[in-house]
């Protein structure tokens, strides 16, 4: 199992920090939630997140009433969505 597997199928402070760390590190994330609203909107749903984490996007849709289901393999941050 290579590290970053260990990093999200722990349940650990990893998946506590997850949203904390992805939000702060990299420019493009701060508009990522907006770009798939608009996406979602134009194309038509219902949408399915791969990859949902802990539902940052996933919840951000929902809210913005796009019909939605999310897919990750950690049950750790499914947990905490």
């Amino acid at each position: 199992m290579n590290k970053k597997h260990n990093f999200y199928m722990s349940n650990s402070l990893n998946v506590d920090v997850y949203d904390q760390i992805n939000r702060s590190s990299e420019e493009p994330l701060l508009h990522d939630v907006e770009f798939f609203i608009e996406q979602a909107k134009e194309l038509g749903g219902p949408v399915l997140e791969l990859g949902c984490g802990t539902g940052r996007v996933t919840w951000e849709l929902a809210d913005a009433g796009i019909e939605i289901v999310g897919l990750d393999l950690s049950e750790h941050m499914l947990n905490k969505a």
